[in-house]
């Protein structure tokens, strides 16, 4: 009697092939998101979130409303996402709710070579130099309001 097995070249070719797809993988499949807020979430200010974690392609950071959260943010080179993953930071919406306000600080918020990041749905105020200053390439400022800041 002769038993036969499925053809194991063809199962090795579907190994292979899967092996591959996982490494050539998007990064955004493997995208974290964090939460900023004044209870309840990982990281109560954005600054110490930005010092504790270096941000990769595709990461979201999600930032309650209804609370104000310190200025001196520093988005730094490490953090960067890439023009087909951006690194975002937006506005956690919810029925109700303000946007989340970013207030003073020299720069309220400063994107330090960040390539490729989405900054959105923020309220930032009184910088004492900037409130938004840009050194960075691919940076989009959306549905931001900008209030008292030097011209």
């Amino acid at each position: 009697r002769v038993t036969q097995f499925p053809d194991s070249s063809r199962a090795a070719q579907f190994s292979q092939a899967a092996l591959l797809a996982c490494v050539l993988a998007p990064s955004s499949l493997l995208a974290a998101t964090y939460t900023v807020g004044p209870s309840g979430r990982q990281y109560t200010q954005l600054s110490t979130l930005l010092v504790n974690v270096n941000l990769e392609p595709g990461d979201i950071v999600e930032v309650d409303g209804d609370a104000t959260y310190n200025g001196d943010v520093i988005v730094r080179s490490d953090d960067s996402g890439t023009a087909a993953s951006p690194v975002t930071i937006r506005w956690r919406r919810q029925a109700g709710a303000s946007r989340p306000v970013l207030q003073g600080g020299t720069n309220t918020i400063k994107f330090q070579q960040s390539n490729h990041v989405v900054f959105e749905g923020f309220e930032v105020r009184g910088g004492t130099n900037t409130c938004i200053f840009n050194e960075a390439h691919g940076t989009v400022v959306r549905d931001v309001i900008v209030r008292n800041c030097p011209g």
